[in-house]
């Protein structure tokens, strides 16, 4: 059995960003499975509807922590230096050409 997975993952790794799609997609749906068969026992449905408040308010924690951390980060994304001289003579004549095509 080994083998056969072995295999699997070795193709799978050839084939690019499109096998981690299927990976993540294969391992949601089992879960998915796995979850509704876990939430259509008796008595679990009653005791999740109770858990549903403070499960939302943690939802509501983590993405207000995602975006405040986004936020601190979004500073450090595109750090712009100053342009070297040759950098700068390009784009003035750029510039100078892009003028003269108009007028």
């Amino acid at each position: 059995m080994n083998n056969f997975w072995g295999n699997l993952f070795e193709h799978l790794k050839n084939c690019g960003q499109n096998a981690t799609l299927f990976l993540l997609a294969l391992a949601a749906f089992f879960g998915l499975v796995i979850g509704t068969a876990f939430v259509l026992q008796p008595g679990v449905r009653e005791h999740l509807i109770s858990a549903f408040p403070w499960i939302g308010l943690l939802l509501v924690i983590g993405v207000r922590r995602l975006i405040i951390r986004a936020r601190r980060r979004q500073p450090e994304r595109l750090p712009r230096g100053s342009l070297s001289a040759d950098e700068l003579a390009k784009a003035r004549g750029k510039l100078e050409r892009h003028r003269k095509a108009k007028g």
